[in-house]
Order: C-alpha cells, then structure tokens, then sequence
C-alpha cells in the first residue's frame, strides 16, 4: 500500500505543479520583448540617429560659409575704411585675393566708393558688394 500511496501522490504533485505553471503563463509575460517590438524599436532609433545625423551635416556645411561670408565682408570693411581714412587724390580701383577671397573696388568720382568681394562655396561663387561715400 505504501508504494500505492506514494504513486498517487508523485501524480497529484505533478498535477499540481502543471496548473501553477499554466496559471503562470496566462497570469504574467515571460518578462521579455517580441521580435516586432524590438523592430519596431530599431527602426525608430535608426530614424532619429539619420535625422541627427542629417542635421549636424548640414550645420557643418552653413557654419563653414558663414565662415567665408565673414570673412570676405571682414576684407571689404577693412579696405572701404582704409579709403575713408586716405586723401581723396590717391584713391584708385584695384583688386586683391587674400584667404579664398577676391576682391575688387572701384572709385567713382573720387567719392563713389563700391567694393566687391567673391568667393567660392559647395553651392557655387557667392558674391557680395559694399558701398560707401567718401567726403574730400
């Protein structure tokens, strides 16, 4: 009889043992992610990084024409200042090229003092013109 017993308490145990594991699987998730959750994950953090990376690139391309911009307006204020400041009889058109920009003035009567200045970018040749009055 013991040996009986004890079968039928090894079959009640593994009873018991199955429904607490069914009762576990429909109580709470295994604790990880599907395969459609972790693509859906990948694919929203590969956009974003696109996207940062689309926007420091552009960043990078402004910031290195805002640079030139600087400086040939930088080389056209410091060559109208320098006519300001000469006597009228020696002012004279000319042209220079310093740090990949060209520049050229003219004078127009001894007063008209137009200067331009040019230089190249990613998008093509920017050029800009600066003007001013000089009193004799």
């Amino acid at each position: 009889m013991r040996k009986a017993a004890g079968i039928g308490a090894k079959r009640v145990a593994m009873r018991t043992c199955g429904m607490r594991r069914a009762r576990t699987a429909l109580r709470s998730p295994s604790g990880g992610f599907t395969i459609l959750e972790l693509l859906v994950a990948t694919t929203i953090l590969v956009v974003g990084v696109l996207a940062l990376v689309t926007t420091s690139a552009g960043v990078a391309r402004m910031s290195g024409a805002g640079a030139l911009q600087l400086i040939a307006v930088a080389a056209a204020e410091s060559r109208l200042e320098t006519m300001r400041a000469a006597p009228c009889g020696t002012l004279a058109p000319g042209s220079s090229s310093a740090r990949g920009v060209r520049e050229q003035w003219s004078v127009v009567g001894a007063v008209d003092v137009t200067d331009s200045v040019s230089f190249e970018t990613t998008a093509g040749t920017r050029t800009f013109g600066l003007r001013t009055l000089v009193k004799c």
